[in-house]
């Protein structure tokens, strides 16, 4: 059974009655190489547990389960477990999980994780993301498909339109690129967008403590809100503009304009201020 095979991919839903389900974002890949792709960004290790939401119908599943220690599957879609169960049923190091991603605890779910792969669904991808890369125990490594748009703020730098929250968020903890763009074509049924494979390696030393990343996550957030203002304008509430400068941060710049260092630095600049203060 080649479950990239676009025929043999109709025989299953066939056989199980099923059919993609739009509303959950269920495109298959039908493209070989690019699971190929994803597999090798994700440096399977035999001491791995990798955890994939949305395994589908399990052609990722299937290669990933070849290599880990142990592989955790979390798939909504309640028709996908007869199948999924079946196909896998030889492998004692593969688990399945019927359950929405969102309804279980993070750190449930992460607690001996050590690395993350999904093809992830359009609709909640950014919030299961960032919800991975906060978690006090986040993956070390994260390699996930998304909407290329996603891909280019997950990736980007300050003084362009994409850097955001996103980039922020996912740079204090890891540092990322996209390894592969993905043409509609590689998936069935056809999306109507591009995507493209992301990878983030987790950096050894954070930029930030778990409870200082909870401040920064709020300025940042303030500022981004209201990205055309000044930073002195939309934190003005929050912090005064010695704290901006003692940060490196001219109070006339714009959000997107201030670097990661620049935020780090201003985050660790008003912890000291209100400790001061305090």
């Amino acid at each position: 059974m080649n479950l990239t095979s676009k025929s043999d991919i109709r025989d299953i839903l066939n056989n199980y009655g099923l059919h993609p389900n739009k509303r959950l974002g269920q495109n298959f890949l039908v493209d070989k190489n690019i699971i190929n792709i994803i597999v090798d960004a994700i440096e399977i290790t035999p001491d791995d547990v990798i955890l994939e939401v949305g395994p589908g119908l399990g052609a990722l599943t299937d290669q990933i389960v070849k290599h880990a220690k142990y592989v955790k599957a979390v798939e909504k879609d309640h028709g996908f477990i007869p199948h999924l169960t079946d196909y896998f049923k030889d492998n004692d190091n593969f688990e399945i999980i019927n359950s929405d991603i969102l309804d279980i605890p993070v750190s449930q779910i992460l607690n001996d994780v050590t690395k993350f792969v999904s093809n992830l669904p359009y609709s909640c991808g950014t919030r299961i993301l960032v919800d991975f890369i906060l978690a006090n125990k986040a993956p070390k490594h994260i390699v996930v498909m998304v909407q290329l748009e996603v891909a280019e703020r997950i990736i980007a730098k300050e003084n362009t339109s994409n850097f955001g929250l996103l980039s922020l968020l996912a740079g204090v903890k890891y540092d990322s690129e996209i390894v592969k763009i993905v043409s509609p074509n590689c998936f069935w049924p056809r999306p109507d967008v591009r995507s493209a494979v992301v990878k983030l390696v987790k950096r050894e030393t954070p930029l930030l403590t778990q409870n200082e990343i909870k401040t920064f996550r709020k300025l940042t957030k303030t500022a981004f809100s209201q990205r055309r203002k000044k930073v002195s304008n939309s934190l003005r509430k929050i912090l005064e503009n010695e704290v901006l400068e003692k940060a490196g941060i001219n109070p006339g710049q714009r959000p997107e304009e201030v670097n990661l260092d620049q935020w780090v630095a201003l985050t660790k600049s008003f912890l000291e201020r209100n400790k001061e203060n305090a």
